[in-house]
């Protein structure tokens, strides 16, 4: 068989936490319990990593970030990004952006 892909976005995870995190599990075919998984995703909510985050650092981050967890904010990237950063975001993976729903009508059109 080929390879399995489960797709996730950020997004998803932000509307439905729950339902998302269990497909996650399911796919893998780990245990499905309700209760794990609430834990799990009490644990990994935003506010909870960010604080962490603070307390104890995080290794993921650039030298240039003051922080690796920022916003948690769905969409926050139009925002933080400039006007030519968004420009060449969209030049570059507009197509794939596209297809999972980061575009407008209007922008997808620009590649």
């Amino acid at each position: 068989p080929g390879l399995r892909v489960h797709l996730v976005r950020y997004e998803d995870m932000q509307a439905d936490p729950i339902a998302t995190f269990t497909a996650v599990v399911r796919f893998c075919g780990l245990d499905d319990d309700p209760v794990r998984i609430a834990k799990a995703v009490d644990f990994s909510r935003f506010e909870r990593v960010q604080a962490q985050e603070m307390a104890h650092g995080y290794g993921g981050k650039s030298e240039q970030a003051t922080s690796f967890f920022r916003k948690g904010a769905v969409g926050s990237w139009q925002e933080e990004l400039s006007e030519e950063m968004v420009a060449r975001l969209i030049r570059d993976h507009g197509e794939v952006m596209g297809r999972f729903g980061y575009l407008t009508k209007d922008e997808r059109s620009v590649f």
